[in-house]
């Protein structure tokens, strides 16, 4: 945090900007407390018996990454979205071009949609809601180009997926 913002910070504040963040997000209410004898005792066994195991450590993923992107040329510039998926989870969305817009708008729309499900319900939602609190600062960009184009460059990593992972010599396959 620090080397990002080219200043200290107190650990407090960082606590409570990701508390904050997580009850914005996930709108509820977070009620501070203290953890109970049984779920500090819970809490050590499940350290125990699993994150500190080689097998949770050493693991690796079976889920090979899919990587796609779409292009679209709008009325104020050509927008360019790449995608990374594990699975059938966006990994990481990025949103480039050469629009003008508010670059902390277009870091807040990846940020929403970073380990998202890839549903086109799901992402066209997170999407609107984002623009719906930072529209004017896309400068005319629209919603619904930034939703065809972020689906249809999660259609072509999932297209890419499914070519890489094809056996070419399966008559199946074909």
């Amino acid at each position: 945090m620090r080397r990002e913002l080219g200043r200290d910070i107190p650990l407090e504040d960082v606590r409570q900007a990701i508390a904050r963040n997580y009850a914005s997000t996930l709108n509820l209410e977070l009620i501070p407390g203290q953890y109970t004898a049984d779920e500090l005792q819970a809490i050590s066994k499940t350290e125990a018996e699993k994150y500190l195991s080689d097998e949770w450590i050493y693991q690796t993923s079976t889920v090979e990454d899919k990587f796609g992107g779409a292009k679209f040329k709008t009325p104020v510039g050509l927008l360019d979205i790449r995608v990374a998926m594990a699975g059938e989870t966006l990994k990481a969305v990025y949103i480039g071009g050469d629009f003008f817009a508010e670059e902390s708008a277009v870091a807040e729309m990846e940020g929403a949609l970073r380990w998202h499900a890839s549903q086109p319900e799901k992402v066209s939602a997170t999407l609107a809601k984002v623009y719906q609190r930072r529209e004017k600062d896309f400068n005319g960009l629209p919603l619904e180009t930034i939703q065809e184009t972020t689906l249809k460059a999660i259609a072509n990593a999932v297209l890419v997926g499914t070519l890489e992972n094809a056996n070419p010599y399966d008559p199946a396959a074909s």
